[in-house]
């Protein structure tokens, strides 16, 4: 994989663009290789990498020089400001490299819907013929042996099908590709994403006119740029809400959600904010709202990615005020994201209407460890005068070696 690596930077301009746990890996991974002619990282928040060598490019126009490198390696959750194709610059990822190396010994299985089915059902099949067993990966990913492709004379034609989305799917789909976007998107672009022609995406656009509108928005056209949605920031985040719960059925909010790009870490690290927040204010959140809540705060890091942020609000201090700014102010930390006061208002307005319940079961233990873990790496931060507040990796790893200390040592954690 190194050696991969090595020949594809090997005397190459190098910028790693964001600078979230991927970003980090891939820079860690770049400096191993030294083959590279110089090497950048560039993010929208201040960043300080621990290599001097490394140029640091941030700030608001962090990707005003893209065409200034030969090679970018693109974090999952950067939206470009243009179509890769009109850069001079080519974009990798993490995931492209690893597929050329390992390409002839793992199978990937896309979709909205039944990944894990198929890919238990992989094992299982392959298992009873004593072929070797899978190695699993999130997301539907396997790592197969080499053996596998014994597998192929178990599987006809006449076992895979194709499905087709309808014309509301279509509709809602397209429509959230707009919300979504903070650039014009052609109806080429909408075509390819949907397997459709450009034709059906003309015959659909009253329909996804129509769609947004009952949001207050309005979908504007260029001749030769294209589609855009106009209209407040709330109200496109309260239409990407509505959307994913529209209760057509159970795949609809994936095929929303699926549209949101945020790393799964960063959704596991804000559903442990929440519940922390919930036991720290006392305001327990029912499973709906959590989830609710959980969805939103994915939409507006998304958005707060693409350089969006809430329009100004009236400010009104609500009982829910204090937790929604807790809860932005540790995002913020750990996202290396900018928060504003009206960011915090819309948050509060959200948590105001949710629902809430008697307190959780089972989670107090964990969630007073995380607030242990916090306060430590605060005060040792202050004693060392290194910030090391934002890294969510080493709150991550001190708090499960704290957890399993505890665990071993005693039947309850500490109060103080």
């Amino acid at each position: 994989m190194l050696n991969i690596l090595k020949q594809l930077v090997t005397d190459k301009n190098i910028l790693v663009l964001g600078y979230g746990r991927e970003g980090r890996s891939t820079l860690r991974r770049l400096l191993q290789t030294g083959a590279y002619a110089s090497l950048a990282v560039a993010d929208q928040s201040e960043i300080s990498p621990d290599a001097p060598s490394v140029k640091v490019l941030s700030g608001p126009a962090y990707m005003d020089c893209l065409d200034d490198y030969d090679l970018v390696f693109k974090s999952p959750g950067i939206v470009l400001p243009k179509d890769p194709s009109e850069y001079r610059c080519r974009f990798t990822s993490q995931m492209e490299v690893f597929i050329t190396a390992y390409r002839e010994q793992i199978i990937g299985i896309t979709g909205t819907k039944g990944k894990s089915t198929v890919t238990t059902l992989l094992h299982h099949i392959l298992k009873e013929n004593g072929l070797p067993e899978l190695k699993l990966k999130s997301g539907g990913q396997i790592i197969r042996d080499l053996s596998f492709d014994q597998i192929l004379s178990f599987v006809s034609e006449g076992d895979f099908y194709a499905y087709k989305l309808s014309k509301e799917e279509r509709i809602r789909i397209a429509s959230v590709l707009l919300v979504t976007s903070s650039e014009y998107t052609t109806l080429s672009a909408i075509a390819d994403i949907l397997f459709v022609s450009r034709a059906t995406v003309i015959n659909d656009l009253e329909g996804i006119k129509a769609c947004v509108r009952e949001c207050g928005l309005e979908v504007l056209s260029h001749p030769s740029r294209g589609l855009r949605v106009q209209g407040a920031e709330s109200d496109k985040r309260v239409f990407l809400l509505k959307t994913s719960d529209t209760g057509l059925d159970a795949a609809w909010p994936e095929l929303v959600t699926g549209q949101i790009h945020v790393p799964e870490e960063t959704r596991t690290m804000l559903q442990k904010i929440i519940t922390e927040q919930e036991h720290l204010h006392k305001c327990y959140l029912t499973d709906d709202s959590f989830h609710k809540v959980l969805f939103y705060l994915e939409i507006m890091i998304n958005r707060n990615q693409q350089g969006e942020y809430m329009e100004v609000r009236r400010k009104n201090i609500s009982s829910k005020y204090q937790m929604a700014q807790d809860i932005l102010e540790l995002i913020s930390q750990y996202c290396h994201t900018h928060t504003t006061e009206d960011e915090v208002q819309f948050l509060s307005e959200l948590l105001s209407m949710a629902r809430y319940t008697r307190q959780k079961s089972g989670e107090g233990d964990a969630v007073k460890l995380q607030f242990i873990t916090r306060q430590f790496i605060w005060q040792i931060s202050e004693e060392l005068r290194v910030n090391l507040n934002g890294d969510y990796d080493f709150f991550e790893n001190l708090s499960a070696h704290l957890e399993s200390v505890y665990s071993a040592a005693s039947p309850g954690y500490p109060d103080n």
